[in-house]
């Protein structure tokens, strides 16, 4: 009876044995803890500075970092004023002063005393030369369109002659090119042009004026049209104002009698 009983007791131990082993985890060994070593690159040796990052594909070897030079040297685009001065009240066929300024912002200036403006922003690089041709319909325009001269940072203004030959609102405007060479070559980049325009006013009273012409021409061809009516019209009329004057004055009717007699003729017919 002992046998078996010492057997079972071995073989109960060995079960609870493994059991207790099989539900605590191996605790990891302290190098198992270490984080992994850090490892810096170090500068590429001289003379290899083209040296490829290790995971980069070709194509991005060239892309530039932000905040980086770039690898060729290139001018950012460049802000230009373009200001165009003029009168705004004209008189028709008289001479006057037409200004076309390009500066730098940090050298604009406010127009001339008596001049409106009207201004325009144009971005280029590598501006050398300015190149104006004023449009202006209903004007005479001297010269009409200025030569390719070099252009100053604290400003190129370029001054035409306008004379107005029409009444009216008109605008007055000016195209303007900024460009790098005097031959107008160069990249694309490096040109730039735009359109400013002023409204001004020709004789301030030139619409009223033109519509009472209008006016008066329609009702000059509907007398030429209708006179014998019209003084039929006119002479009838003054004729009904005689008549009343005179009855006023003289106390006697269209018809010959008097005022009195109808008085007298009507007190006859009460009594």
């Amino acid at each position: 009876m002992k046998k078996p009983v010492l057997l079972f007791s071995i073989i109960l131990s060995l079960a609870v044995g493994c059991l207790v082993v099989g539900c605590n985890p191996k605790e990891p060994k302290e190098e198992e803890l270490k984080a992994p070593p850090v490892v810096y690159q170090s500068p590429p040796p001289e003379g290899e500075d083209n040296i490829p990052i290790v995971g980069s594909s070709p194509e991005d070897d060239d892309i530039p970092i932000v905040g980086a030079a770039p690898s060729e040297p290139g001018i950012d685009p460049e802000q230009y004023n373009v200001d165009l001065d003029v009168v705004p009240d004209m008189k028709k066929d008289k001479e006057y002063l037409m200004q076309v300024k390009v500066v730098l912002p940090k050298y604009e200036t406010e127009p001339s005393p008596g001049m409106v403006r009207g201004s325009k922003v144009l971005y280029a690089e590598a501006v050398n030369y300015v190149h104006v041709t004023p449009i202006a319909p209903g004007f005479d325009i001297d010269p009409a369109e200025s030569k390719i001269i070099e252009f100053d940072p604290t400003g190129t203004e370029v001054q035409f002659k306008i004379t107005p030959r029409e009444k009216g609102p008109k605008m007055i405007s000016a195209e303007v090119e900024l460009l790098e060479n005097a031959d107008g070559s160069g990249d694309v980049k490096s040109k730039s042009s735009g359109q400013v325009s002023v409204i001004v006013k020709v004789d301030g009273w030139g619409i009223i004026e033109g519509g009472l012409k209008d006016l008066f021409g329609v009702v000059w061809k509907i007398f030429k049209n209708y006179w014998p009516a019209f003084v039929t019209l006119v002479f009838g009329a003054l004729l009904f104002v005689a008549r009343k004057y005179i009855k006023k004055k003289t106390g006697y009717g269209g018809d010959g009698e008097s005022e009195e007699s109808v008085a007298e003729e009507s007190e006859n017919a009460d009594e």
